[in-house]
């Protein structure tokens, strides 16, 4: 698929591989990280559309969620160009709708991308794929919107934590004292592991949503999960119920 969970700068915030080491192999093979994570990603996607409808994670952005003095309503429109977005628009310039300006951070505030953008009624936002439409008011120094990643940051580390042995690999390596690939590998097969448990319809143990401020379920196939009832007794009046259902069958056909 064209979309891209995870990016490069989303690869160097979840994986503990140093920034130097990613550097190292971005220099020697351009993309190559990238790739790595383009590819896990189909990895991860590949089993869980066993139970999710995956082409719809990441199409729905984290609704901006606003903090400071009583700030203004802001909402995005739009697809997310990535899934690993992280968007923090803090006020730079307080006043009215049109007259207050924001700065902008795709990484959740680490930098900047964009500084004294003007609020607005719908305002592109570079980048994300994305408009925000700032409500009516006054906005003040201290308000600040920050929006979760439209892919789940659970799917996002599994990416990461895929793709990591091949990235530390390509980094170059001496096998007889460098422990870290075996680390990273063994954490890569308890992905694998988790994955699948996430993508079994009949018992898995996952409930991923299409992201953290959506809320719900993105499971578009199989049956519930599990089953539970108010008190931990209900199972024994279900099961003596069953057994006085099968006697009074017996009895009927002349069983003893």
């Amino acid at each position: 698929m064209a979309f891209l969970a995870l990016s490069l700068a989303g690869f160097l915030l979840r994986s503990d591989m140093s920034d130097e080491d990613v550097n190292i192999v971005e220099r020697k093979r351009p993309g190559f990280v990238v790739t790595k994570c383009r590819w896990a990603q189909d990895r991860v996607f590949a089993q869980l559309q066993k139970r999710y409808d995956v082409a719809s994670f990441g199409q729905t952005p984290g609704a901006p969620t606003p903090s400071g003095t009583t700030p203004p309503a802001v909402t995005f429109t739009g697809i997310p160009l990535l899934g690993d977005l992280q968007i923090v628009m803090s006020i730079t310039s307080p006043g009215a709708l049109g007259a207050s300006s924001f700065s902008l951070s795709l990484d959740g505030g680490q930098t900047l991308s964009q500084e004294a953008i003007l609020t607005g009624a719908s305002v592109p936002l570079p980048g994300t794929g994305l408009s925000a439409s700032f409500g009516a008011g006054t906005y003040l120094a201290d308000n600040v919107y920050t929006a979760s990643t439209p892919v789940p940051e659970t799917i996002l580390h599994w990416i990461a934590f895929i793709a990591r042995p091949d990235v530390f690999a390509k980094r170059g390596w001496n096998p007889a004292n460098d422990s870290q690939l075996d680390e990273y590998r063994k954490v890569r097969e308890e992905v694998y592991a988790e994955l699948e448990k996430a993508a079994n319809s009949q018992d898995g143990l996952f409930d991923l949503p299409l992201n953290r401020d959506a809320g719900g379920s993105g499971i578009t196939q199989g049956g519930p999960l599990g089953y539970s009832e108010t008190s931990p007794y209900v199972w024994q009046t279900a099961q003596r119920d069953a057994a006085e259902s099968e006697d009074d069958a017996g009895a009927g056909t002349g069983d003893v």
